[in-house]
């Protein structure tokens, strides 16, 4: 694009890292009463909220249909005459990526089973309506609900960028029509910045905190390395190292390459799953789940919260 990047917005960055160790101080301190505090977060988070998270969920999905089909969804995201960057199989490799992450090398495997053992709505485990509910659960987590809901701030963050022209991505930047120019320049666009950073460090340690153990333990059992403590840094510090040289050399050489891998290798798994499991019985499974997710789900959902959730 042409345009040069501040290297460091200190009051975001410092701002970010004070709320980072104001979290984590506490519970390095306290652990026991930490671990009791967040098992409290998650409760209310999970019981009380799921109506709302569902509600949307489902607003998002057709928000995003109604973009699509406006007048909005017409608008290039750049120059009328810029060629596109990326090939489009690239493209979806890093959206696929950057989307999924490697949280799907942990639910991916055992969601299904998990929701079939523990159903929703008072349901017999194992039952023919457990395995329904136990598909459909999955299409919600990663399929065209989640995907319409990073959609959310992701349309007007790159619109901002790449048609108005913004020298920098952040939200705060498209908040600009709900906020005002002041505000999303001044201490307000700063505070949201601040959050919106923090929660990229969230969901960044709980991919590492996912993907670590799972490598580690799948290294132990190919190889017979015993698994300890110090393997499990190893494969920390190597994910790591993986993640700083991607983004060291760029989008074209180190991001887009490591995604295209990740992207043709999970293809390839699928594949395989695909044509070497129960394939008619995956294909009808797939289908009513996605028939199920799109007319009953979510005004059972909305009924069920009430009176006492979902499982």
């Amino acid at each position: 694009m042409g345009r040069h990047f501040q290297l460091i917005d200190k009051p975001t960055f410092f701002g970010a890292l004070g709320l980072l160790f104001s979290v984590i101080v506490p519970l390095l301190i306290w652990p026991t009463q930490g671990a009791e505090w967040i098992a409290i977060a998650k409760t209310f988070m999970t019981d009380k909220l799921g109506f709302l998270y569902l509600s949307l969920g489902i607003a998002a999905f057709f928000f995003m249909i109604y973009i699509v089909f406006s007048d909005i969804g017409q608008i290039k995201l750049g120059d009328a005459d810029e060629e596109p960057e990326f090939a489009t199989g690239s493209w979806a490799a890093m959206l696929f990526c950057g989307g999924i992450g490697a949280s799907i090398l942990y639910w991916g495997t055992i969601e299904w089973a998990y929701y079939y053992q523990n159903p929703p709505f008072q349901l017999e485990a194992g039952s023919e309506e457990a395995v329904r509910w136990a598909a459909t659960y999955g299409i919600f987590h990663w399929g065209p609900i989640a995907w319409s809901i990073y959609l959310i701030p992701a349309i007007p963050i790159a619109y901002f960028f790449y048609v108005r022209k913004q020298p920098v991505l952040k939200v705060s930047a498209a908040l600009m029509p709900v906020i005002g120019e002041a505000r999303s320049q001044g201490k307000t666009g700063k505070f949201i910045d601040i959050l919106f950073i923090f929660g990229l460090l969230g969901g960044a340690a709980t991919t590492l905190g996912l993907a670590a153990p799972l490598i580690n333990e799948g290294i132990s059992y190919l190889f017979g390395i015993p698994s300890t403590t110090t393997s499990q840094i190893g494969v920390l510090l190597l994910c790591t190292a993986l993640f700083a040289y991607s983004s060291y050399k760029g989008m074209d050489e180190g991001i887009k390459v490591l995604s295209n891998i990740n992207f043709w290798g999970a293809l390839a798994l699928l594949a395989f799953v695909l044509f070497a499991g129960p394939t008619l019985f995956m294909l009808e499974t797939g289908l009513d789940s996605i028939g199920r997710m799109l007319s009953n789900f979510f005004i059972m959902a909305t009924w069920a919260e009430p009176f006492g959730g979902y499982g």
